[in-house]
């Protein structure tokens, strides 16, 4: 994570991506933390270390809408298999007392991978960076811009954040008091 925060040009993007990739790949490394923390752990390393993948590959090789898709993040998914795959099948890895198969390292590299490209790509949608999550299948395209509701300066017509949620917050102050003074 320390990479995503240094200082640069794109500092915002590589924080957004390594959140979006931890956040996608928290439930999947919960859930098998307790049967094997050291694949939870690593697989934490490999998401943050493959977050910025769509993003390497936009600029030069492919387009934007390929690499920040579900098609993108399958392909990031099979890059990341492909290395797990030759790490088992050059070097013994134990689960437990068990052997790591080459199969296996492979179909965890794919989750991993493909979890941390489309934690990115979600994470990119809530920023001003529009995408289409579900191309192929579907040609939508779309961005949150959370920056800009969450801007108190906000004034261009959209619906300003903070200000929506100050009034939900009192709405329901108003209504929980008025119910709980009507029980008494």
């Amino acid at each position: 994570m320390v990479a995503a925060v240094q200082s640069g040009p794109n500092t915002t993007s590589r924080l957004t991506a390594t959140l979006g990739a931890l956040l996608a790949y928290a439930p999947f490394g919960w859930w098998i933390a307790d049967a094997y923390p050291a694949f939870a752990v690593a697989g934490g390393i490999a998401a943050v270390g493959v977050a910025s993948i769509p993003d390497k590959l936009s600029p030069w090789i492919i387009p934007d809408e390929w690499t920040h898709s579900l098609l993108g993040a399958a392909a990031v998914g099979g890059l990341v298999a492909a290395a797990g795959w030759l790490i088992a099948d050059n070097i013994v890895i134990y689960a437990g007392s068990r052997i790591v198969t080459s199969e296996a390292a492979a179909q965890y590299g794919f989750a991993v991978g493909g979890l941390a490209a489309y934690g990115h790509i979600l994470a990119d949608g809530l920023t001003a960076t529009a995408v289409r999550p579900l191309w192929p299948i579907s040609e939508r395209e779309g961005s949150l811009d959370l920056p800009a509701l969450v801007d108190p300066r906000n004034n261009d017509g959209r619906i300003n954040l903070v200000g929506t949620i100050v009034i939900v917050a009192l709405a329901v102050g108003v209504m929980s008091s008025t119910v709980t003074a009507t029980m008494l």
